[in-house]
């Protein structure tokens, strides 16, 4: 029997049929080399004991309801959020007390629904964020934020505690003898 019109689509799981994900997760527009901006206002994801930082990628558990309304919307828009830790993991609802100040703005690589009303993520950790006042708490809090600049003043004490403590990893990964204090040789 030949079919008319379109060819039959391939059969997928429901996770399959409720998976997204960007073109390319590296950036917020694909480019690595890119400078990040850090929107003025970002909706917040609180983390039970994680943290990320710039240039993760992390698999997320995300099973509270609003968090799940969050990043059913932000994967509809730009996928950038605000990661930020709770101070403890008991706190169902956190307010602004309940988080830390410094967190880290990430972007949703890959999302996946499972049918436990559960939602798994990998984020991708963009940039460091000063985490600033509640715009919004309802259905899911909006916070301002701000980029967070590094600011490390180059020193011979950093520069010697890198090489102490680099030096054995360093001789180990390229073969050399490294001999340490006390004459051992390794």
């Amino acid at each position: 029997m030949e079919h008319q019109g379109k060819p039959e689509e391939p059969q997928t799981t429901e996770a399959e049929a409720q998976e997204t994900s960007p073109a390319q997760p590296t950036s917020r527009n694909g480019d690595q080399d890119e400078e990040v901006r850090v929107p003025a206002i970002l909706p917040l994801l609180p983390l039970r004991n994680t943290v990320v930082f710039p240039g993760m990628m992390l698999p997320l558990v995300i099973g509270r309801e609003a968090s799940v309304q969050l990043i059913d919307d932000v994967v509809s828009g730009d996928r950038l959020v605000a990661l930020v830790a709770q101070r403890s993991a008991e706190v169902e609802h956190p307010a602004r007390p309940d988080l830390f100040d410094v967190g880290c703005m990430g972007m949703v690589a890959k999302m996946v629904r499972f049918p436990d009303q559960t939602v798994r993520v990998i984020v991708h950790g963009l940039t460091r964020i000063h985490v600033g006042e509640f715009v919004r708490q309802q259905p899911y809090p909006l916070v301002k934020a701000e980029e967070a600049k590094e600011t490390v003043q180059a020193s011979t004490e950093i520069a010697l505690a890198v090489d102490y403590l680099l030096g054995p990893a360093g001789a180990y990964v390229t073969g050399q003898t490294l001999v340490v204090d006390g004459g051992l040789s390794l």
